[in-house]
């Protein structure tokens, strides 16, 4: 069986955006699962992007992911992102984590 929920939201101040979400999903055997046991995983992620002009966009974000049950670990990851429009169809980004 699987059950997985999810929240997030956004909020806007002038050129700069932040957001973040935080779910949760557990997976727990039944009959017809090949594993015994139950997994969980909570996962939580916040943001901030920059409109810096109406081409170019920066993004910093931050998501952790821990897990529990029949094995257990962390994850962090910062991730960063420049984006520029070359057109309504085309643009370039560098993206690292």
């Amino acid at each position: 069986m699987i059950t997985v929920a999810r929240v997030g939201a956004k909020y806007r101040i002038s050129a700069v955006m932040f957001g973040g979400y935080y779910s949760f999903s557990q997976y727990t055997s039944d009959a017809a699962s090949t594993f015994r046991g139950s997994e969980r995983y909570n996962n939580g992620s916040v943001f901030a992007q920059w409109n810096v002009t109406l081409a170019f966009t920066a993004q910093l974000g931050y998501d952790i992911l821990k897990s529990s049950g029949n094995s257990s670990a962390t994850y962090n990851q910062v991730t960063g992102v420049a984006d520029y429009l070359l057109s309504k169809s085309t643009d370039i980004y560098v993206m690292g984590g």
